[in-house]
Formats: structure tokens, C-alpha cells, sequence
């Protein structure tokens, strides 16, 4: 059985993977990538929240239908009050991905990954957000393996690295700012 903090790690980086293909090819086009996720309890969840981007919702209603949803599934005793924070912040994420906002997305995985303890990981699992953004401005497609061999890279490297990449993006978000 997988911990909470991996399955909250394999959530992180396939919805981080999500968002970016979104941003590609559309917020009605991600069933591929919402069926390959191999988390059991949360396979309904996620074809769920496809179904609602597919709706074109906006975000309040978004929020109001997931809150609904988030009550059926505290019912049933199959899920435990860890699969019940995975829905949650599922859903969160899926709020994100139709605002489309890698920095928004950013944000708010940095503030679960720190509150849940995933802490001393979450700056490299954050920052890999940062080579699918790469992949979308140099318009060079990424494939999931890919983002996951490079999320990894980043995972067991024995520093916090930033990278050319991630410093001049940190410059250019402080320019815009201001």
C-alpha cells in the first residue's frame, strides 16, 4: 500500500502534467492522461473532474459542484481521511488546471506539499513544474515519462538546485510585479 505522502507526490506531478497538457490541447482533451492515473480510489475522482473542465464551468461553480461531489464520497467508508484530503486537493488542482495558471498551480502545491510534511521534497517537486513551462515556451513537446524522469532527476539530486532556467523565470515573475 502506498503512503500518503507518495500518492500525494504522484497526484502533484500528474496533475502539474495535466495543467500542462490542458494548455495544449484543451481543457476537452485530457481523457488520455486522466485514465493512464493508476491511483484506484482516485481514478473516479479524476474522470469526474475531467467531466466537469469538459463542461466549461467557471470557477465558482466549479467549487460549489466539487463541495457537493466531496460529501458523497466522505459517506462511503471505503475512503479513509487520507483519500478524503486526495479528493480534496484533487479537486483543488482541477480548479487550477481550468484557470490555467502555472503560478497559481505553483502556489497552492507549495502550500499542501509544506502543510502535509512532504516540506523537505517540495521545492524540487514544485520547481519541476518549471521544465513543462520550459517545454510550452520553447513549444518542444514533453512527454509524461519525460516530466517524470525529470521530476525524479530533481527528487534524488543531493542539493536544492535552482537552475538557469528557474532563476531567470524567478527574475522575470519579481519584474512583472512590480
Amino acid at each position: 500500500m502506498l503512503t500518503y505522502q507518495i500518492r500525494l507526490e504522484s497526484l502533484y506531478t500528474k496533475m502539474a502534467y495535466i495543467l500542462y497538457k490542458s494548455r495544449q490541447v484543451g481543457r476537452s482533451n485530457l481523457d488520455d492522461e486522466v485514465e493512464s492515473y493508476t491511483d484506484l480510489k482516485l481514478v473516479p475522482v479524476m474522470q469526474y473532474g475531467n467531466e466537469m473542465l469538459k463542461e466549461g464551468l467557471i470557477e465558482e461553480d466549479l467549487e460549489y459542484i466539487f463541495s457537493l461531489r466531496k460529501i458523497e464520497y466522505s459517506k462511503n467508508p471505503i475512503y479513509s481521511g487520507d483519500d478524503l484530503k486526495l479528493i480534496s486537493i484533487c479537486f483543488k488542482y482541477f480548479i487550477l488546471i481550468a484557470q490555467g495558471d502555472y503560478m497559481e498551480f505553483s502556489d497552492f502545491s507549495r502550500l499542501i506539499l509544506r502543510y502535509e510534511n512532504v516540506e523537505n521534497k517540495h521545492s524540487s517537486l514544485v520547481q519541476s513544474i518549471n521544465s513543462l513551462e520550459d517545454a510550452e515556451e520553447k513549444k518542444v513537446p514533453i512527454s509524461y515519462e519525460e516530466y517524470l524522469n525529470q521530476v525524479e532527476e530533481r527528487k534524488n539530486s543531493k542539493k536544492l538546485l535552482l537552475y538557469k532556467e528557474d532563476v531567470d523565470r524567478l527574475l522575470y515573475r519579481m519584474n512583472e510585479e512590480k
